[in-house]
């Protein structure tokens, strides 16, 4: 909880921070919250740092339309 709390602040003051949006997509995929993930993994490629992240990024997002969703 604290890490998403402190993700949830860095994107406060930065919307458009990378690290901030691509962790707090991982946070939520594994909370099963498929479509937070989704929409903050999309955030994270428009942000991506190189070709390389973004491309791994797109991976993730795309991987997370075939993850089941869990109930929270």
């Amino acid at each position: 909880p604290e890490a998403k709390a402190q993700l949830e602040r860095v994107l406060s003051s930065n919307p458009s921070d990378f690290h901030g949006n691509a962790y707090l997509s991982i946070v939520y995929a594994q909370e099963g919250r498929l479509e937070d993930s989704k929409q903050y993994g999309e955030k994270a490629i428009k942000a991506a740092p190189s070709d390389e992240a973004r491309l791994r990024l797109q991976q993730f997002v795309a991987g997370l339309s075939k993850a089941p969703a869990h109930n929270t």
